[in-house]
């Protein structure tokens, strides 16, 4: 965190979920591996935590904030190898860790700007999730 939002805001890291979309999912997943007593992570299709050059997966062991992480199994960034492999890692979490994934949905699959890609049942299901997800672990209520 830096030390201004704490100093300057009050709004210390326990206070504090990153969520992410895509680019942004990874982004999060790479917080949560870096920022230590964040109050959570949600990851919607983070491409790249696994494979390629900016990959974080190896560093998860690092990660001690509960964590959400939503992808579609027909997402063709986030291959079913690379589902697996962030699966088998979020098993090993020391922290609450939940990896959803949803049958029939691609990319963006929250995403209702992109007909194309959006699915309801799957996007209405995965912001259940987060917002149960974060009235759980945030220290003030969440409202919708």
């Amino acid at each position: 965190m830096p030390p201004d939002l704490a100093t300057h805001d009050g709004i210390t890291a326990d206070r504090v979920v990153v969520v992410g979309f895509c680019f942004g999912g990874r982004a999060a997943f790479t917080a949560a591996t870096a920022i230590d007593g964040l109050a959570g992570i949600v990851v919607f299709y983070g491409p790249g935590i696994a494979a390629g050059p900016h990959a974080v997966l190896d560093r998860a062991d690092r990660i001690d904030a509960p964590i959400l992480v939503h992808v579609g199994s027909e997402d063709p960034t986030i291959p079913a190898d690379q589902v697996a492999a962030i699966d088998a890692a979020l098993a090993c979490a020391s922290t609450p860790a939940e990896h959803c994934v949803y049958p029939g949905a691609g990319h963006a699959f929250a995403c209702d700007a992109r007909p194309a890609m959006y699915r309801a049942e799957a996007a209405a299901l995965a912001w259940d999730r987060t917002f149960a997800f974060l009235t759980e672990h945030l220290s003030v209520p969440v409202r919708r």
